[in-house]
C-alpha cells in the first residue's frame, strides 16, 4: 500500500497548534509528517495560516532543543529565536503517537548561510577563489561531524526517519539568495561547475580519490567563461567532449563524497533504530552529479522531487525515478501542491496516479503551509479515495 506524507514547516505547527494540524492529517488519511527540524531562511506566503500571511524564516536554525552532541565540531546548532521556548519536534512527536501518525525529521544540513558567514574556512570555494556564502563544503571533517551529530541529536526523538537535504555538494549555482540576479543565461554546465569546490580539504580528498583538482581548476574556469560569455550569455551551449570528460571526472569524486557521508550518517541513524533517507533533485535534471542510482544502496529511502509544472513531465519523471530505484531503496515521490504545479484537484489526482503507477512506495506533498485551504481539502479527498480502494 502506498504511504502518503506531507512536508510541514515548524511555524505551521506553532501557529495552528499541533493538534489541529495532526487532526487534518488523520482526517485526510495521510500516514506521515515530514517536519523541518533544521532549516534555512526564506520569506513565505501562508494562505491559510490563522495568524499571518507572510512568514520570515530565520537563517540556519533548528526547531528542537539541541543537546551536547556537537563535541567533534565547532559548528553548533542555533535554536530559532522566535520559538526558543518550545521544542516543536517534541510536541509533534507526542501528538502524532496518539494518532498513529509517523514523524520524519526533514533536516537541511550544509545549506546554511549563518554558518558559512561565520565559519568562512568551511565554506565552498569556487574555481575563481570566491567563497560561497550559502553553502558549507562537505569535504571538511568538521562539517561532516556536524551532520553526524545532527543525526544523533534528532534520533533521540521519536522519529521514524531522518531525511537529509543538502548533505553533500550542491548541484547548481541557482539558490534564490537575497537579490540574486544573473544578467546572463547560466546553462546547466556553468551552473554545475560554479558549485565545484577547490578548498584545501577538497584538493586533499580528491587527490586521495585519484583526481588532481588543482590541474582541473584552469580548465573549469575556461569552461565556465565559455558558457557565460559572448553569445553564450543568452543561450545554452552544447557540451563538448572536453567538458563532458572533466564533468564526469569531478562528478565521480563528488558522488563518492555523497556516498561516504550518507553511509556514515546511516550508521549513526541505525544505531538509534531510525531510518536514514535522502532528498534528491528531479530525475530529469540532466547534469546533477549525484542521482538516485548513485546512492540507492547507501540509504534506506529517497524522496525524489517532481517539481514540474507539466503533468506530463511529472508522469515521465515518476517513471524514470521508478526505474532508477529498481527496488534498491524505498522511493517516495514528492509533488508540489502549489501554483503552478499540482494546484488543482485534477492535477493532484493525475500526479498521484502517475506516482502510484510508477511503483513508488510513497507519495509526499510539498507543502502544508503554502497550500490553500481549498487545495488541502481536495488533497484529503484524493488521499482518502485511494485508501478505500
Amino acid at each position: 500500500m502506498t504511504l502518503f506524507s506531507i512536508y510541514v514547516h515548524p511555524w505551521d505547527v506553532a501557529d495552528e497548534g499541533a493538534s489541529t494540524l495532526l487532526d487534518y492529517l488523520c482526517d485526510a488519511g495521510i500516514n506521515e509528517l515530514n517536519l523541518a527540524t533544521s532549516y534555512h531562511s526564506g520569506r513565505f506566503i501562508l494562505p491559510h495560516n490563522p495568524t499571518r500571511r507572510v512568514y520570515w524564516a530565520e537563517e540556519g536554525v533548528v526547531y528542537f532543543a539541541p543537546s551536547g552532541e556537537y563535541r567533534e565540531t565547532p559548528l553548533r546548532p542555533r535554536r530559532c529565536s522566535e520559538y526558543s521556548y518550545s521544542d516543536i519536534l517534541d510536541s509533534v512527536c507526542n501528538g502524532a503517537a496518539d494518532r498513529d501518525i509517523g514523524v520524519n525529521s526533514w533536516a537541511v544540513c550544509l545549506h546554511n548561510s549563518a554558518f558559512a558567514s561565520v565559519h568562512k574556512n568551511f565554506a565552498l570555494i569556487d574555481a575563481f577563489g570566491t567563497s560561497d556564502r550559502n553553502m558549507l563544503c562537505p569535504s571538511h571533517t568538521e562539517t561532516r561531524n556536524y551532520i553526524f551529530s545532527l543525526v544523533d541529536d534528532i534520533a533521540r526523538h521519536s522519529v521514524r526517519s531522518i531525511k537529509l537535504e543538502s548533505a553533500f555538494f550542491p548541484q547548481r549555482i541557482e539558490h534564490g539568495d537575497h537579490h540574486e540576479v544573473f544578467g546572463v543565461n547560466v546553462d546547466e554546465v556553468a551552473s554545475l561547475l560554479l558549485t565545484v569546490c577547490f578548498c584545501d580539504s577538497c584538493v586533499k580528498r580528491a587527490r586521495d580519490f585519484g583526481l588532481n583538482l588543482n590541474e582541473c581548476r584552469s580548465q573549469v574556469r575556461g569552461i565556465i567563461d565559455r558558457h557565460i560569455s559572448g553569445a553564450a550569455g543568452s543561450t545554452s551551449l552544447k557540451m563538448n567532449e572536453e567538458e563532458a570528460d572533466i564533468i564526469e571526472r569531478i562528478g565521480s569524486f563528488r558522488r563518492n563524497t555523497a556516498r561516504e557521508i550518507l553511509a556514515e550518517a546511516r550508521d549513526h541513524a541505525h544505531s538509534a533504530g531510525v531510518r536514514l533517507d535522502c532528498i534528491l533533485s528531479p530525475p530529469r535534471c540532466n547534469l546533477a552529479d549525484v542521482r538516485l542510482p548513485d546512492i540507492a544502496d547507501t540509504v534506506d529511502g529517497t524522496d525524489v522531487l517532481l517539481y514540474y509544472p507539466s503533468v506530463k513531465d511529472v508522469a515521465t519523471g515518476a517513471s524514470e525515478a521508478g526505474r532508477m530505484a529498481a527496488g534498491r531503496c524505498d522511493l517516495s515521490l514528492v509533488l508540489r501542491i502549489t501554483f503552478p504545479f499540482a494546484y488543482t484537484p485534477d492535477r493532484i489526482s493525475d500526479c498521484i496516479d502517475s506516482c502510484v503507477n510508477a511503483g513508488a512506495d510513497g507519495v509526499a506533498f510539498y507543502n502544508y503551509g503554502w497550500a490553500t485551504s481549498e487545495l488541502l481539502s481536495a488533497l484529503a479527498v484524493e488521499v482518502r479515495r485511494r485508501k478505500v480502494r
